[in-house]
């Protein structure tokens, strides 16, 4: 009786040793764990309900927590491949050789079946998990940048194929919750290399793609597209997002994506003072006198409220000046280099010159 009571004690005591431990787990920052022996075992698990936890979630930890989707009718999200013996010695063989050799040896032009493309995608994440592993790679960007590299290296038959392709690599990322902030982030490499090089892309319509198929993917898993087009804002300079929405007011299938990234830009550009937005707009660190050559006007005008193009171009003209002065105008606003201040369209020119008579004035 007396081993019965002792035993129902030092259980009772587990219990609440074992709440406790739950309780701080949820409640302390999440963080990578740098053991590389225990690297898949110790990983902490993620809280799904909050973005901020995404930021330091460990995707090696592939199937914690598996959800019931739908992707586009293509796959199922709990519906995880299993490799076979041949696949697992492929992949053991692979740990020795650099990604180029690995993709040409799943040989993805051969492969049109839906469910073989993306058993070898499967395959295909295996190998960069053990190549994360091997070179000890440590936070999340790091791991994102390798995926977006594969991503920019995936070639099928056609278009339409590296396409398909593409898809089924951004539903791997989805199934491992791959947080859209770290894709957005990364997708954007660092200031010299534009996306275009990124990917070798037409026009950004690759890329827009795929963030068509990511956005659409993790819906799911996100309150509602608004969201995710305020990631996007949190994540790229404007000049970036000006430029997809440029290139995607051209396409039909990204037009939803496109409408959403001009609402949210527009509601944080009218909750800001006119300065701010025109800072915003020029992208001042070193950038700033290419966005007024690289983006059509127009694109931005009309986040002027209640301004027409030609009302919008002296408005803009008057704002800019206050802001930043002539000599800085100088240099961004006439087109071309060493030209003079002829070369502004006429409607800047006048506003320019009217500026400068009130100062001479002293009105």
């Amino acid at each position: 009786m007396k081993f019965v009571f002792v035993f129902g004690a030092l259980f009772a005591l587990f219990i609440r040793l074992n709440r406790a431990a739950l309780v701080a787990r949820e409640a302390n920052p999440l963080e990578l764990s740098h053991d590389r022996a225990n690297f898949r075992r110790i990983t902490r698990r993620l809280r799904i309900d909050t973005l901020n936890a995404s930021e330091e979630r460990n995707i090696f930890n592939f199937w914690r927590r598996k959800k019931h989707a739908n992707w586009e009718g293509l796959l199922n999200v709990d519906d995880v491949p299993q490799f076979t013996p041949r696949q697992i010695q492929e992949n053991i063989k692979w740990s020795k050789k650099d990604l180029k050799e690995v993709l040409t040896a799943l040989n993805f032009r051969k492969v049109t079946s839906p469910e073989v493309t993306r058993q070898k995608m499967f395959q295909l994440d295996e190998y960069l998990d053990s190549l994360d592993l091997k070179t000890e790679v440590k936070t999340m960007d790091e791991i994102v940048a390798k995926r977006l590299k594969v991503l920019g290296m995936l070639k099928g038959n056609d278009w339409e194929h590296t396409k398909e392709l593409k898809r089924h690599l951004a539903h791997v990322w989805v199934i491992k919750r791959i947080p859209v902030r770290n894709v957005y982030r990364g997708l954007k490499m660092n200031e010299e290399e534009s996306l275009e090089n990124l990917f070798s892309i037409r026009s950004g319509e690759e890329t827009l793609d795929f963030f068509l198929d990511f956005f659409y993917a993790t819906r799911k898993y996100h309150n509602d597209k608004e969201e995710l087009a305020e990631l996007f804002l949190e994540t790229y300079d404007v000049a970036t997002v000006l430029h997809l929405i440029n290139v995607g007011s051209r396409l039909d299938s990204a037009q939803v994506f496109v409408a959403q990234l001009e609402h949210s830009l527009h509601r944080k550009w009218s909750s800001m003072s006119h300065n701010k937005v025109f800072f915003d707009i020029l992208h001042l660190d070193k950038k700033g006198s290419q966005v007024f050559n690289t983006f059509e006007m127009q694109t931005w005008y009309r986040f002027i409220k209640g301004t027409d193009p030609d009302e919008a171009e002296a408005k803009t003209l008057i704002f800019l000046i206050h802001s930043y002065g002539t000599a800085f105008l100088s240099d961004v606003l006439i087109r071309g280099q060493g030209q003079s201040i002829s070369s502004l369209r006429p409607i800047f020119r006048k506003a320019l010159l009217d500026h400068w008579a009130k100062q001479k004035t002293g009105s």
